[in-house]
């Protein structure tokens, strides 16, 4: 079978969802890299803190071989209003330069344009991350996994969750009562990237929080479907944490580090909004809803006439949640699949994600 689709319900905290997450990627085309000597990755031991590194490998980026891309997680136990549970699961994305075989992640200092006033990780999924002890929100270098990486503030009463970084930060809110506030995913794999999506079930139902995705692929000619392999090949990232949607550039055939983090659904300094995350009218005149790609890519020097093919984008009010859309793109014979997922909004409104599920190099 090309491709792998999942979805999974009933995890009582976020550890032992990122295991299972992990186990499936393995499973399907990502390579571990760390811990590394063989030692493969067990999810029934995996009940604690452990950060693992996996990259892509053939199935799912055709540059595999000479433009190698990494994913890192990170899972940090808590330590503040309860019982110690594994309610941090960060990700991050980068070459094997940011995100190495012992599990070292880079950090980026203070730049010369004054964007970062504090340091931050490279590749982060969610907002800025602040991994100096000495700095604000963070009490130590999250050692026990020997990984210079960020760590929350705990056991601070005054503290609140950071729900905007990483896939899912909810300590304090959650607490040891995570059967009280169940977490599903569902996992995408195809022939040029992945899509990951996290969620709180009633929570995320009734009022659109915790729901949050990383989508990590090469774009696709937006004429044609096929996969960019030539020039400087960018890989993007897209995400959302905490209500905030970010975007940033992997890495390039000649750039091994990943780009600034900006917004995705904001125009910014040399980068445009590339998803409309708001109520949005999707009907055209016959009655048809029109579905949207994310487009106006551009890294730091170049443009590209391309598009995401495995994320869509319409109103919420024209799909509803869960249901199969087929749809037929780049003059392909056979309809693809997309499921169509949670609004941005309250009660099931706003934008609604439409993620790849057949079709499109997956069957």
């Amino acid at each position: 079978m090309a491709g792998y689709v999942v979805e999974r319900h009933g995890y009582v905290n976020a550890g032992s969802m990122a295991a299972d997450i992990i186990t499936d990627m393995i499973a399907n085309g990502f390579v571990q890299i760390k811990p590394s000597g063989g030692s493969d990755f067990n999810k029934s031991t995996a009940t604690g803190a452990y950060f693992i590194c996996l990259e892509a490998g053939p199935t799912v980026d055709p540059l595999n071989s000479t433009q190698p891309w990494r994913v890192g997680f990170d899972i940090i136990m808590g330590t503040g209003t309860g019982a110690t549970v594994p309610e941090v699961f960060m990700a991050y994305v980068g070459t094997p330069l940011q995100i190495t075989a012992s599990g070292a992640l880079a950090e980026r200092s203070v730049d010369n344009s004054g964007d970062v006033t504090f340091p931050d990780i490279i590749g982060a999924v969610g907002g800025q991350v602040n991994p100096n002890p000495s700095s604000y929100n963070c009490v130590t270098v999250n050692t026990a996994n020997g990984v210079a990486s960020y760590k929350p503030l705990l056991g601070n009463t005054n503290n609140v969750d950071e729900p905007g970084k990483g896939l899912v930060n909810r300590i304090k809110r959650v607490g040891t009562s995570g059967s009280s506030y169940p977490l599903s995913y569902r996992l995408v794999i195809g022939p040029r990237g992945f899509w990951l999506g996290v969620w709180e079930d009633a929570s995320t139902t009734e009022t659109s929080s915790a729901f949050n995705w990383v989508l990590v692929q090469r774009p696709v000619d937006r004429t044609t479907g096929a996969v960019l392999t030539t020039g400087k090949a960018p890989v993007f990232c897209v995400n959302a944490s905490g209500g905030r949607f970010w975007q940033f550039t992997v890495r390039e055939s000649d750039i091994l580090r990943p780009g600034k983090r900006r917004f995705a659904d904001t125009h910014s300094e040399d980068s445009e909004a590339i998803i409309n995350a708001q109520n949005q009218v999707s009907l055209s005149e016959d009655g048809k809803y029109i579905v949207t790609f994310p487009s106006r890519l551009n890294t730091s020097r170049y443009r590209y006439p391309h598009e995401l093919d495995m994320l869509g984008i319409t109103s919420a009010d024209v799909v509803s949640q869960n249901s199969d859309v087929p749809l037929t793109v780049y003059g392909e014979s056979a309809a693809r699949t997309y499921k169509a997922m949670h609004g941005t909004g309250g009660s099931n409104t706003g934008m609604r994600l439409l993620v790849l599920s057949q079709g499109g190099g997956i069957s």
